[in-house]
C-alpha cells in the first residue's frame, strides 16, 4: 500500500473509534453518580456478606467474590440500557432501574447485617416502606434465591 495513504487510513480508524468512544460516554457518564451509589452498595453487600458467612462459618470462596463483579458488570449493563431507553422514549427506566438496582442492595445488607448482629432489621424496614412495595422486593429476593 501506498505510504501516503496509510497515514490518512490511520487516522481515520483513531477518528472513528474515538466517535464510538465518545457516543458511549455521553451514555455512561451522566450514569456516574448512580454508578457510584450502586458500586458503594456492592462494595458494602460483598463485605457484609464475608462476614454473615463467616458468623455462618461458610468457608471463603472466590467464585462468590467474582460473583459481585459479575453483579456490579450486570447492573451497569441495566443502567446504561435504560439510559438508551430514557433517551428514545423519555419515560424514566434509569430513575426506576437505579431505585430498583439500590433497594435490592441495600435489603442484601440489611440481611447480612441481621445474620452478624442477630438482630431483626426486616421488621424496622416494613415500618418504613409501605407493604406493596416491600412485598414486590420480598417476591424479587425469593425469586432470585430459586
Amino acid at each position: 500500500m501506498n505510504e501516503r495513504l496509510k497515514k490518512p487510513m490511520s487516522e481515520m480508524t483513531n477518528f472513528g473509534l474515538k466517535s464510538i468512544a465518545s457516543y458511549l460516554l455521553a451514555f455512561v457518564l451522566p450514569l456516574a453518580p448512580v454508578l457510584g451509589a450502586v458500586a458503594v452498595l456492592v462494595v458494602i453487600d460483598y463485605f457484609t456478606g464475608v462476614a454473615a458467612a463467616k458468623k455462618r462459618g461458610e468457608a471463603f470462596i472466590s467464585r462468590r467474590s467474582r460473583d459481585s463483579v459479575y453483579k456490579f458488570g450486570g447492573y451497569v449493563g441495566v443502567l446504561v440500557s435504560a439510559t438508551v431507553l430514557d433517551a428514545q422514549y423519555g419515560i424514566g427506566f434509569t430513575a426506576a432501574a437505579a431505585m430498583f438496582i439500590n433497594i435490592s442492595e441495600f435489603l442484601s445488607i440489611l440481611e447480612n447485617a441481621q445474620t452478624i448482629t442477630g438482630a431483626n432489621f426486616r421488621v424496622w424496614f416494613d415500618r418504613i416502606v409501605p407493604k406493596s412495595l416491600a412485598n414486590l422486593f420480598r417476591r424479587s429476593r425469593n425469586a432470585k434465591r430459586d
